[in-house]
This record gives structure tokens, C-alpha cells and sequence, in this order.
């Protein structure tokens, strides 16, 4: 059974903070912790995904790789940049890359079924179609942002995948290079209310459940 956005969040090296019981907040931050890598990334959490409440329907997504992290382009997503699940598997109706670094493109409007390696399937994705293979050039660079439109589509719609490999469920799962120079799938198990600064850092293991959390101000970026 898919997750809602709810229940304890297992953060870092298991730092336990409790999750929302509602994915009703404006901001979202998911840690890419799990690790699905050849020989794994070295060590998490390799980066942040954010989703943010724009308008009505819209959505925005931020993905931030910690430093020494950098994109990768090979089959263990099925060539594709980051996966996600939405709840009601709505058809997208709109798409806008913020990204120039190359553009990044959706996969497709409607759900279907991408494999992720050891993060199991996903519905949802977007790729770099001019990005070289593996991390030859023209390479993704970090940060990378895109809007995404559905009906009724919120911040609360990203539920996670079904249940694979010994995981419970993954928000999110990206393809990257680690700072030790493999490749492979990184996925987001875990949920966190509003933004999260530095994913590296180790402050994420602070005070008040073991996240440090900054105010961050967000605007609506125009085309």
C-alpha cells in the first residue's frame, strides 16, 4: 500500500523527526538518503527535493544535489533524470523548465510504468534530452527547476512508490554520480515540512527532531 505523506521521517543516519499527518504545507522537502548505486554514492544524503505550492493546480520542483553530486544519464532510470508518483495519477497538463543548463523535458503527461533500478517503478519523470550519456557533455547541472499543472494537483499529491527491494516506499528517485565517481539511483524515503538549507551539511542532525530548517524565500520564477 502507497504512503501518504505521513508518519515518523527517518532522517540522515537515523535521526527520527515526525513527519506531517498532512501534506497540506506550502513547501515540502524530501532528502535523497536511499541509496541504490553500483558499489553505492559515498554517503548521504546526496541531495534535496523541493515541491512548492504555486497556484492553484501548480506546482514547483527544485532538485539540489549536494556538493561533489552531479547528474548522471544512464539505463538505471531508464535514462531519465528524476521519478516521481502522484496520487490519482493525474494527467500533467502543463510543463515549464527553469532550467537552461541544458532544458529538462517531461516524459510524458500521463502516468506509465519506468523502471528505477532498485527504487522499483515509477509513474512520472523528465529527462535531459540533450544531456550526453552517463555524465559526458553537455552535462545537467544542480540546481534544476520545473513547474508541473494538473487538476487539483498540490504538494500533497506526491505519495510514494509502491514498496521494493527492502524499501517502504520512495518519494522521489534521482539518477546521479556520486562524489566517489559512481553511478546509479538515489531515492527520497523521508518528509520534511518547508525547506531545507544545505543538504550536505551536518547540521541537518540539529536540534528539534534533527533537522536544521531556514526560512528561504521562494518567489514564482516567470518565463
Amino acid at each position: 500500500m502507497r504512503a501518504a505523506l505521513m508518519g515518523a521521517a527517518v532522517i540522515g543516519v537515523g535521526t527520527v523527526m515526525g513527519a506531517p499527518t498532512s501534506a497540506s504545507a506550502a513547501m515540502l522537502s524530501f532528502l535523497l538518503t536511499s541509496d541504490f548505486c553500483t558499489g553505492t554514492c559515498g554517503t548521504a544524503p546526496f541531495g534535496t527535493v523541493t515541491a512548492t505550492d504555486i497556484g492553484a493546480g501548480e506546482v514547483q520542483v527544485t532538485v539540489t544535489l549536494t556538493a561533489g553530486e552531479t547528474f548522471a544519464k544512464t539505463g538505471a532510470l531508464s535514462m531519465n533524470t528524476l521519478a516521481w508518483d502522484l496520487a490519482g495519477i493525474p494527467t500533467l497538463t502543463d510543463f515549464t523548465s527553469f532550467t537552461n543548463n541544458p532544458a529538462v523535458a517531461l516524459a510524458s503527461t500521463t502516468a506509465g510504468s519506468i523502471g528505477g533500478d532498485g527504487s522499483g517503478t515509477w509513474q512520472y519523470a523528465i529527462d535531459c534530452p540533450t544531456c550526453g550519456n552517463g555524465t559526458s557533455p553537455p552535462q545537467l547541472l544542480s540546481p534544476i527547476t520545473f513547474d508541473i499543472s494538473a487538476t487539483g494537483l498540490s504538494t500533497a499529491s506526491f505519495v510514494q512508490n509502491p514498496p521494493s527491494n527492502g524499501h517502504a516506499g520512495l518519494f522521489f528517485a534521482a539518477d546521479i554520480m556520486g562524489a566517489n565517481g559512481n553511478t546509479g539511483v538515489v531515492g527520497a524515503p523521508t518528509v520534511v515540512p518547508g525547506p531545507i538549507v544545505g543538504a550536505g551539511l551536518p547540521g541537518l542532525i540539529a536540534a528539534c527532531g534533527g533537522l536544521l530548517v531556514l526560512a528561504r524565500r521562494r518567489r514564482k520564477l516567470v518565463a
